[in-house]
């Protein structure tokens, strides 16, 4: 299969690791046959040819911040703008899937005053992106865009990515420096998957239900009751993949539950994948085994990946046999054998008997803080995958 059938066959099946998407050298020329950075005229949009050279380039490192990335980056002057085509490493263009969710996440230093903008383009539209946290901070900082490509997109049209540096004062140039561009599809469900949510009731749900609400199309751990708990749903499954999107506000403290039963604590009694703003400081003291997506007391999940308080953030859990994968706004986060994770005791060093069933309800496990799910799907997995526990 060659490398190109590969990346689209990785796009569609929603990949384990993201394509990166990182550029070699720049092209001044027309976009055609370019698979690198070019330029691209905001105003006349002709070819995609920017007419002012000199305001994007790429430099070396300034420093040794860039922890995503190494060697050049692009450095986009105030007001410029850059284009990547969507190809392979031979200059063969990517065609994205219509209807499709797909998350552009690249690291980048902006001074205060800087604001990047980030378009989806191909020759008859132009699709704006929900990105997360414009603004400028220290350092270097790994930023997400989410693009919903339209169900009536061109099926076999190239795709291009926008990058525009806008600049919101007038006493200097601001530069922003772009680094480690990456592309993971975090929708577009294959067949096979069902609505655990009817977007309106809690029909099918069972367990805490008087601390839980349902508001634009979302369910909510509903702060005002106080009242939190474990809402759980009414069917029993065993293997599966559970795919939802969920949002935060500062602080906020939740929980997946997984093959648990009706009674008891699903962090012992089955098992629970922790939701959770790693960011804020009341949770600096953390144990690892304690962050977003791990699975309380027995694997850490890797930090980083989590999009801002008050912003969606895409997830999906593969439950299958003593495998368990976590993939968070397109990467892989998680990915352990619980029999290897437990070999020598837990990391909580507590005893979590429900490790060992084979099945149970799934759920929110809320402790009264402000968490919202949508979007709650899952595929069911039968019979259990013989690879699952060999991978």
């Amino acid at each position: 299969m060659t490398t190109l059938l590969l990346l689209i066959t990785c796009l569609l099946n929603a990949a384990e690791e993201p394509i990166h998407l990182k550029p070699t050298n720049l092209h001044n020329g027309g976009l055609e046959g370019s698979a690198n950075w070019g330029w691209y005229h905001p105003t006349t949009k002709s070819g995609g040819v920017l007419e002012h050279e000199g305001t994007a380039r790429l430099t070396g490192h300034p420093d040794e911040g860039s922890e995503f990335g190494s060697g050049e980056v692009l450095l986009l002057e105030s007001e410029a703008s850059a284009v990547m085509n969507l190809a392979d490493k031979r200059n063969r263009p990517l065609t994205l899937q219509p209807g499709a969710t797909y998350d552009v996440s690249w690291s980048q230093r902006l001074q205060i005053g800087s604001e990047l903008v980030i378009q989806l383009m191909n020759g008859e539209m132009t699709v704006k992106g929900s990105v997360q946290e414009f603004g400028a901070r220290e350092g270097w900082h790994r930023r997400h865009a989410t693009f919903e490509v339209p169900p009536d997109a061109p099926k076999n049209m190239p795709w291009m990515l926008v990058f525009e540096n806008r600049d919101t004062t007038e006493e200097a140039r601001r530069p922003a420096l772009i680094d480690d561009v990456s592309l993971a599809i975090v929708g577009g469900d294959s067949s096979g998957f069902e609505s655990l949510f009817d977007g309106r009731t809690l029909t099918g749900w069972t367990g805490a239900t008087k601390g839980y609400r349902v508001r634009d199309g979302a369910i909510e751990c509903d702060p005002d009751t106080g009242f939190g708990g474990n809402l759980l749903t009414e069917a029993e499954f065993d293997n599966f993949v559970l795919r939802f999107e969920f949002k935060l506000v500062p602080g906020s403290n939740n929980g997946i539950a997984l093959r648990t039963p009706l009674e008891g604590d699903p962090a012992y009694a089955g098992m629970e994948s922790q939701i959770l703003d790693n960011a804020d400081p009341r949770y600096a003291g953390i144990r690892p085994w304690q962050r977003h997506a791990s699975i309380y007391g027995i694997a850490p999940a890797r930090p980083g990946y989590q999009r801002p308080t008050g912003e969606w953030n895409q997830q999906e859990i593969r439950l299958d046999g003593r495998r368990v994968r976590i993939t968070l706004n397109g990467t892989v986060i998680l990915d352990c054998d619980l029999d290897e994770a437990t070999t020598g005791g837990t990391l909580s060093g507590r005893e979590h008997p429900g490790l060992a069933r084979k099945s149970g309800h799934i759920g929110f496990c809320g402790h009264g803080d402000e968490v919202a799910y949508r979007r709650i799907r899952l595929q069911t997995l039968r019979p259990p995958s013989p690879a699952a526990d060999e991978e």
